[in-house]
This record gives C-alpha cells, sequence and structure tokens, in this order.
C-alpha cells in the first residue's frame, strides 16, 4: 500500500512506495527575494542561535563571563547567570582576580587616542595621502570613535572577542523629527558624518559553516536590535504594506518587555500607566554576500521591512569587524581571559571560602574550673558587658581554649592558584599593578616590562588589526560620500590649520596603519634618548656634510621636530618660526603681486643672528647653519651645549 502523500511548505509533495529509495528532497531553494526567503532566514537565524547557545565557549558561557566580570562567579560551567552552584550564596567569598586582569589589560590594549598614519600608493599621491590622514584622524576624534574601540575591546578581553561596526548616515530618519517615534537615539550618530559602534556579541550572529570560521569566509551574518513598538510603525523607511499587515494582525512580531515590574517601589505600583518600551520588537538587520542584499526583518514576520542592494560596494566585506583576543583553530570564537582561567577562579572562591568558614566557626570559647566560679556566674558570662565583674574562687577560674590553628595548606594552595593564574593569562605582578618584590633593580623591572611586552604582543596585534580595519572601512565611508568640497583640520610645520578639500583630493589608493595605538612595544624613556642622540650625532656631523659640499643633506629643523615629539608635543610646530611664503619668478611677477605689507610683516620670521647676542637682520628666514648654532648656544639644554647623553 503506498505512503500517504504528506506536503511541506515550500516542498513539492512526493510519493513514496514500499521497497523504493526515498530521495532527500531540498525543503526550499532561494531565490534572493526577500519575501520568499522569509521563512529560510527566520529559520536560519533561530538554529544559529540555538547552536551558538549550546557550543563550548558559547553564548550561554558568554553571559556567565559576563556575570563573572562583576563579581557573580559561583555558577558552574554550562549554567545560566545568576544560576548559583550547590553553595550558599551567603556564605560564599569572591576574590575576582580575571575581572581587575581583564580591567588591567583592556587599557593595555587602548590607552589614550588612536591616530592612524597613512602611506601613498603613488609618489603623485602624497598630498592626497595627507589630506586623507588628517580626515581620518579628525573624524575619528571628533566622532569619538576610540571610545567605542574600547568598549570593544572590553569584550575581546572579557569573553574572546568584540564585535564592531562602521557605517555612514547621509540623512536621519524622518521619525525623528515626529513627536510620535524617534528613531535613531545614538548622539554619536550624526547627518552626513561617518561612525563605528559596539555590537553587543550577544545580539550578533553569522554563518558558523564559514570555511575558516571569521566573518571574512562567512556567506550572510546579522545583527540583532530592539526598538519600541510605536517607533517601528511609524518608521517610514519600512515597508507600508508590511507595517499594515502587522497593524491588520496578520503577522505578530515577537516582542519583549523592556521593564521588568517584579520590583516596583511604592510610588511605581501607583503609576500603571503603559509606556512605549513596555513592547520592544526585535530587529534582525541581514547581510547577505550571495544575493548582495541587507534585509530588515522584525522577528516572526517572513517578510522583510526592508529589502535593498548592499549599500557599501565600496567596502571589501561586512561593515562588521570581529576581533579576537586568542584565536583557536576550527572554532568561529575565540577565548578571553574569563574562560583561560575559569577553573583556577573558582577553587579561588572555593579556598578563599573555605578560610572565612574556619574562622566563622572558631569561635572563642572559655573552659571553667569546677566548683571555682557559681553556676549562675557561668551562665550569665557570655552575657556580660565590656568592664562586667564577676566572683570567683581562684583567678584561673576560667580560662580561653585556644583555637585549632588554621592548615597552612590554605595559603600554599592560594598562592599556587595564584600563580596558575598569573602564568595562563600572562598578567603578572607587573601588569595588575602589585608591589613587585622587594630590592627589585631597575635593570630587573625593565627586563620584565620587555618580556611583558613580548608576551601581549600577540594579543595588540590581533587588537590593533580590529582597528586598523575599521578606521580602514571608515575612510572608505568617507571618500564614497564626501561629495561637496569640505574643510579638514590640518597639524603640519605650521602649526595646526583648516585646509579645503574637494572630493577629487581624497580619491588616491592609501595604506591604512597605526602610528600610536595601545601600549608601546618600547621604552618611552628610552627612546626619547636615543632621539637626542640621533640629534646630537647630526648636529656634529652637519659641518662636515657641508664641506663636504652636501648641503642640503640634513633637515635639521625637522629633525628637532622628531625629537620634540617624543616629549609628547603634539603641536611641535609652533616652536617654528613660519616660513617666507614662496613667490612667483622676478619674470613672472606683476606689479603689485605679493601680500600686503601689514599681513608680510607678520609671516616674515625674524632670522637668528651668527651671535645670540646681536640683533638680527628683517627678512631673513631660519637656516640650518642658524639654528645649528642656536642649538649650540643654549636651545635644547639651556646650558649652552647639547645635552651629553
Amino acid at each position: 500500500m503506498p505512503r500517504k502523500k504528506k506536503t511541506y511548505e515550500g516542498h513539492e509533495a512526493k510519493t513514496y512506495k514500499p521497497g523504493v529509495r526515498r530521495v532527500q528532497t531540498p525543503l526550499s531553494t532561494e531565490t534572493g527575494d526577500g519575501k520568499r526567503d522569509g521563512h529560510i532566514w527566520l529559520s536560519r537565524l533561530a538554529k544559529t542561535a540555538r547552536q551558538r547557545e549550546e557550543m563550548r565557549n558559547g553564548a550561554k558561557d558568554w553571559r556567565r563571563y559576563y556575570e563573572w566580570f562583576e563579581g557573580e562567579q559561583w555558577m558552574e560551567r554550562g549554567m545560566e547567570g545568576h544560576s548559583l552552584a550547590t553553595d550558599n550564596a551567603r556564605n560564599t567569598a569572591t576574590v575576582n582576580v580575571t575581572g581587575s586582569i581583564a580591567l588591567s589589560y583592556a587599557p593595555f590594549l587602548i590607552n589614550g587616542d588612536i591616530k592612524f598614519k597613512l602611506k601613498a600608493r603613488k609618489p603623485s599621491d602624497v598630498v592626497s595621502s595627507d589630506i586623507q590622514q588628517s580626515l581620518l584622524n579628525y573624524e575619528w576624534q571628533e566622532r569619538g570613535m576610540t571610545a567605542q574601540a574600547k568598549e570593544i575591546v572590553q569584550d575581546v578581553v572579557t569573553i574572546g572577542h568584540g564585535i564592531g561596526k562602521s557605517g555612514y548616515v547621509v540623512e536621519v530618519d524622518e521619525a525623528r523629527r515626529k513627536s510620535d517615534g524617534a528613531i535613531n537615539y545614538k548622539d554619536y550618530i550624526r547627518q552626513d558624518a561617518a561612525f563605528i559602534e559596539r555590537v553587543d556579541p550577544l545580539m550578533f550572529l553569522f554563518d558558523l559553516t564559514a570555511k575558516d570560521g571569521t566573518l571574512k569566509t562567512a556567506r550572510w551574518c546579522a545583527e540583532c536590535f530592539h526598538a519600541p513598538y510605536d517607533d517601528v510603525m511609524a518608521n517610514a523607511e519600512y515597508d507600508q504594506k508590511v507595517l499594515q499587515q502587522i497593524s491588520a494582525g496578520n503577522y505578530s512580531p515577537t516582542t519583549r518587555a523592556g521593564f521588568d515590574n517584579h520590583d516596583d517601589p511604592a510610588w511605581g505600583q501607583r503609576l500603571t500607566a503603559a509606556v512605549p518600551e513596555d513592547r520592544l520588537v526585535a530587529l534582525w538587520e541581514i547581510w547577505d554576500k550571495k544575493f548582495r542584499k541587507r534585509y530588515i526583518f522584525a522577528e516572526g514576520v517572513p517578510e522583510p521591512l526592508i529589502e535593498e542592494s548592499w549599500p557599501y560596494d565600496y567596502l571589501d566585506g561586512f561593515p562588521y569587524v570581529k576581533l579576537d583576543y586568542i584565536r583557536i583553530a576550527n572554532k568561529p570564537y575565540g577565548m578571553g581571559v574569563m574562560r583561560q582561567a575559569e577553573d583556577q577562579q573558582i577553587q579561588l572562591n572555593r579556598i578563599r571560602t573555605a578560610q572565612f568558614n574556619h574562622v566563622r566557626s572558631h569561635q572563642r570559647k572559655f573552659l571553667a574550673v569546677a566548683g571555682a566560679i557559681a553556676p549562675e556566674e557561668i551562665k550569665n558570662f557570655g552575657d556580660l558587658p565590656d568592664g562586667a565583674v564577676i566572683t570567683a574562687e581562684r583567678p584561673d577560674a576560667i580560662q580561653p581554649i585556644p583555637d585549632a590553628p588554621m592548615s597552612a595548606d590554605f595559603q600554599v594552595v592560594e598562592a599556587r592558584i595564584a600563580s596558575d593564574i598569573e602564568q595562563l593569562t600572562g598578567a603578572d605582578a607587573l601588569l595588575q599593578g602589585r608591589p613587585l618584590p622587594s630590592r627589585t633593580t631597575a635593570g630587573e623591572v625593565s627586563a620584565r616590562t620587555n618580556i611583558l611586552r613580548l608576551k601581549a604582543d600577540d594579543r595588540v596585534s590581533a587588537v590593533e588589526g580590529g582597528i586598523t580595519e575599521l578606521a580602514r572601512q571608515t575612510l572608505q565611508h568617507l571618500k564614497a560620500h564626501r561629495t561637496l568640497p569640505d574643510v579638514v583640520k590640518i597639524v603640519g610645520a605650521q602649526g595646526a590649520y583648516w585646509q579645503e578639500y574637494t572630493p577629487e583630493d581624497i580619491q588616491a589608493d592609501v595604506d591604512v596603519s597605526v602610528e600610536y595605538f595601545s601600549a608601546p612595544k618600547f621604552d618611552p624613556a628610552l627612546d626619547r634618548q636615543q632621539r637626542l642622540q640621533i640629534l646630537q650625532l647630526g648636529v656634529q656631523a652637519l659641518p662636515a656634510m657641508q664641506a663636504a659640499g652636501a648641503q642640503d643633506a640634513l633637515d635639521v629643523p625637522a629633525l628637532f621636530g622628531w625629537v620634540l615629539e617624543s616629549f609628547e608635543q603634539k603641536d611641535a610646530g609652533r616652536f617654528f618660526k613660519p616660513a617666507l611664503i614662496p613667490q612667483a619668478p622676478l619674470e613672472e611677477q606683476t606689479p603689485g603681486q605679493g601680500l600686503p605689507p601689514a599681513l608680510a610683516g607678520q609671516m616674515a620670521p625674524t632670522p637668528v643672528p651668527e651671535q645670540p647676542s646681536t640683533g638680527g637682520v628683517p627678512g631673513e628666514g631660519l637656516n640650518p647653519e642658524d639654528l645649528m648654532m642656536m642649538l649650540r648656544g643654549g636651545g635644547v639644554a639651556g646650558n649652552g651645549a647639547l645635552p651629553q647623553i
């Protein structure tokens, strides 16, 4: 008897007969049409989220690590946050060493403002490269992108990876100006501006079947965010037909309560009026490489609210960057500090709790000699206040009983656990800011510092590479969307000034690298000393160069400015007098050409005389010979000579 036909959505009905091999047919085929593929995308997101939840070092562990960072560490592996182990929570002690190490590593990886260095790929594009470099650094600082980068790095250290997103806002959503629904509340996202932002790793999914487990080989990625139901329905960018279907009740989007009403204060219980945040809609922004599409789906609604072609054709891949702390082979997610020392942290908490339990269990006890003190005196002894008097037959009628000493194994095991944590994470006393052993020499401190930098160099390089990629994407956004002439703040030899540029001036191909990023890979004091030595050698060799006919072999002002940079002088150009404005050749000049006399008098520097005590001749510029004599005369050390190193 033939089997009964069964039909599935998107699946052609087949008839199977006994003895005939069943052929597996796909449930559906993707077309690249969001309305047809909506069920596929919702199912794909659900399956990926479930797989990520159950995997080792998955979302369940990340939630626990975030709790650990806050000091809530009495959870066993695989347990949800706020779920305590069998130990009584009131009798437990937590020593948050891993959280302290994470706080130490985060500023080690990024401290201060990030600056980027751009290099032109062609000699003819040097000017364009300088403009792009100033534009990128100015936008990075103006939009507060370093703050977002630090938040990403905090995720990297805590759970093992972080997600950063870049983008460009050409115009703000119309609903932002409406009283019934503001769509974008992020103050760092402005009109006609590039931005980067930290994405919650728990709200980000990507193709786990990617070849190497990275975004570079993933086919798709998706970010989940929440918005009030009223804001979603008022957004003019969303498909109005789909919104009408939701309003009519044909689709029911997944909603979550934004407030927990279990612990309302007394005054809050009287205010029962509903607020928009009581109904948050879960939205998924999906980027699909295969069909070069961007979708926004409401969870539970199989039709897209937005379906558009890939908006960033000038980017090589997704506008997302994933940064891993310690890359694990054949795994999609990296390993962070919490996972490195997970077992050791639990055992450290247990050993410290055992010490406290020992202290609690050993309360003061006394031994009374029989017949030497009245029974009622013994009964009231424990309740007597300070300074009370009791009567006894002999002075040794009551004696304290010595407590059993705490086993030395507690301290031995605890020290061993602390040593294990330091070895696993590479965070020694120097990184954590703890006191070093007594009589530690300066040479030993320098050696330990260099070893620490070598151990952390791989971590620094991984984070630096991710932030550099975000900077490269930011520059690509600026180059693609800046269509009108603009001005940019440039810091050069003449100090800080504004320069106008056109879209054509920023189209040259450049390489982006980091000029200043994280913990320096060298000792700043040693670097400053070496620069002073180079300056001294250069000035001493200058007469020999001039005697050999190499008058312009050494740019002493530039060398001097380079030395000043080691003293953290961000605007070293202000120490140099401005040079004369280049004039056209005499045969090309016309009567009246040139600067106004007042402005020319301000721009023309007073030269350094041959002897500092004599006056100068107006109109002459600063030349290497004058600067050399100025340096010899005490321009650097202040005592008449260059500092002797």
